[in-house]
């Protein structure tokens, strides 16, 4: 008895209550069609129809009872091309049974209603029909509901090996970008341990501040705008040390829209890309603007720098922090999302991220660390 999914049996005798109460209405108006239009009739319909109403009970009653045991005859035996003899007789030997058990009672209903008379031979033999037929539909029913449920089945697993395969993308792009600007961070300091020892230090406790905030949000496919700030606020730092007066920041952020949810690490390799391929190969100083705002239900990102701009289109190679975060942005967000990289107006780069706009909620807003972009600006 502990074996017994009784969950499932009261699903399937919902459902059989369902099928034949809603079939027995069928039956139930045919039989007021024939008493109503017999041209000599042996009962009229105000004689019958208390009648008729027992046996349609009956019958519903039974075939209700008998569904769920027919719905498990019909998983514990399935119609399969590897089984198929064995199991037609396992069923033909039940759809007997229990066809057989049901015209019996149908019989010993008659008897008492008086719409038969007592030609059991005959009574049998044409209701045995009925009652095989019915049998045989639960089967069928079963294994159209077995059918669907394992393509439903089928449908979650792939849903889920898609989602975790989407992840495990997304954190071994997110591994790629980290190692990456370590090491450019890395080559800055070495270029200046000979020439000015004082800000290489600086750098080097920078560097520690932006690895624990990066740390901090290891393992995170989200985060608060406010917090991506944060860490490209540390890393400007950083960079402000090596440039000085060479490297301007300009932010354009709207106050409701720190709280949206962004890609850990979107900012940080575009403004590093800005810094290293725009403005760094240029003498004369340069800027770095950052503007956010939603615009109706999307997140609009921009990153612009006044450097040289993008190179003839020949030339162009798609840099690892620009591709990362291109393939980034279509795992999380497929279409989504918008991903632009074009020349800006009146020169330099311009790159334009449009994702949905989601508010953080209470468990997204981590503890805030380290530095802001407001004190990297200038």
């Amino acid at each position: 008895m502990s074996d017994i999914d009784w969950r499932s049996v009261r699903q399937d005798l919902l459902l059989g209550f369902a099928g034949w109460g809603t079939l027995s209405l069928f039956f139930y108006s045919h039989s007021y069609l024939h008493f109503t239009t017999q041209v000599q009739p042996v009962y009229t319909w105000g004689q019958a129809w208390w009648r008729v109403l027992v046996e349609t009970i009956v019958t519903v009653l039974v075939w209700t009872l008998y569904t769920p045991v027919i719905l498990g005859l019909a998983r514990r035996f399935p119609l399969r091309r590897a089984v198929l003899r064995r199991h037609l007789a396992v069923h033909a030997a039940a759809g007997l049974v229990l066809a057989s058990a049901s015209v019996l009672i149908d019989y010993a209903v008659a008897l008492y209603t008086f719409l038969y008379g007592p030609f059991w031979p005959r009574f049998y033999w044409v209701t045995l029909h009925y009652a095989l037929l019915s049998y045989a539909t639960v089967v069928a029913a079963g294994h159209v509901l077995d059918m669907y449920q394992r393509y439903r089945d089928r449908e979650q697993r792939a849903s889920q090996l898609e989602a975790q395969l989407a992840r495990a993308r997304l954190h071994a792009l997110e591994m790629q970008i980290q190692p990456h600007f370590l090491f450019n961070t890395l080559n800055s300091i070495s270029e200046l341990v000979h020439d000015d020892p004082a800000a290489a230090e600086v750098m080097i406790a920078q560097l520690g501040d932006l690895l624990r905030m990066t740390t901090d949000g290891a393992g995170r496919a989200e985060v608060p705008l406010s917090r991506e700030l944060e860490v490209v606020g540390t890393y400007l730092e950083i960079e402000r040390t090596r440039f000085q007066d060479r490297l301007s920041v300009q932010t354009e952020v709207e106050p409701d829209v720190l709280d949206a949810m962004v890609p850990n690490l979107v900012l940080q390799p575009l403004v590093e890309n800005a810094i290293r391929h725009g403005l760094s190969p240029q003498v004369s100083p340069g800027t770095v603007t950052l503007a956010a705002r939603r615009v109706g239900d999307v997140l609009r990102l921009t990153v612009r720098d006044d450097g040289r701009g993008l190179p003839p289109r020949g030339e162009r190679r798609e840099r690892v922090g620009v591709g990362n975060t291109r393939s980034r942005l279509k795992q999380a967000y497929g279409a989504a999302h918008r991903f632009e990289l074009a020349d800006a107006p009146g020169g330099g780069t311009l790159v334009t991220i449009e994702i949905p706009y989601r508010p953080a909620g209470p468990h997204d807003v981590p503890e805030p660390r380290g530095g802001t972009l407001a004190g990297a600006t200038a």
